[in-house]
């Protein structure tokens, strides 16, 4: 499912936190980079149906209202909150059950999200009995649970250890491959390793909108360090008009 922002600006007590004039994300990983308060947030809360724009229009899919566009999306904030006595595999199964599934797939569909997120061996655990890593893996699960066709994370990749983060990676190419994916991180090894697409956004405005290949190898020859390479056009992008 794409989604599309047409002339998007968001204010809070008259500051004005977003200004987006058009922007479409489609199937595949888009990655969206930028300092903290550039807005990141902000345009992934009106892309989750959470924040409505003080001004201009979010459209997801082809037009679809507001229930149906939630039932088809996924939503990982960046602070997760979850009922401190739920066991793991009511919290998922619950997420589930919201979106649609019913009870009994939503009960399979839990334990499937939780085998990917390697929780599965905790699943009767109780929620506040988790470490922090864990939560974000539960946040991760109960953004999947549903098999989303648009997933929206918030630096989903916060407290995961460099295994589970491969893990996640993994996960994240998988799902590229069929649904649209709008991913914010401050890891650009992260995005090396996983995003089709990058935009940088500083000051409420996207200031560079770029697929990764071509940020990469932008002479035909691959990055000697891709890291690297998506650091300086950070740098570069932070410079372009409309940043700092």
């Amino acid at each position: 499912m794409h989604v599309l922002l047409e002339r998007v600006v968001v204010t809070f007590s008259g500051h004005e936190a977003l200004n987006v004039d058009s922007l479409r994300v489609s199937a595949g990983v888009t990655a969206l980079i930028g300092p903290n308060g550039a807005g990141k947030s902000t345009l992934l809360r009106c892309v989750a149906t959470v924040l409505e724009p003080t001004r201009g229009h979010v459209v997801w899919g082809d037009s679809l209202d507001l229930p149906e566009a939630r039932l088809r999306l996924g939503y990982l904030p960046q602070t997760v909150r979850f009922p401190p006595r739920f066991r793991v595999v009511d919290a998922v199964r619950y997420a589930g059950w919201c979106h649609g599934l019913p009870s009994a797939e939503a009960w399979a569909a839990a334990e499937e999200a939780l085998e990917v997120v390697d929780l599965l061996d905790v699943r009767h655990r109780r929620v506040h009995r988790l470490s922090g890593g864990m939560r974000q893996r539960l946040g991760i699960a109960q953004a999947i649970v549903h098999r989303p066709t648009l997933l929206v994370l918030d630096e989903p990749s916060s407290g995961l250890d460099p295994g589970q983060r491969e893990t996640f990676r993994s996960l994240l190419r998988r799902l590229g491959h069929g649904a649209t994916v709008l991913v914010s991180t401050h890891l650009v090894d992260d995005v090396a390793a996983v995003a089709d697409r990058v935009l940088f956004l500083n000051a409420g405005r996207i200031v560079q909108d770029a697929s990764v290949q071509a940020i990469l190898q932008p002479f035909g020859q691959p990055a000697a360090s891709p890291s690297q390479a998506l650091t300086d056009a950070y740098h570069a992008a932070m410079g372009a008009p409309g940043g700092p």
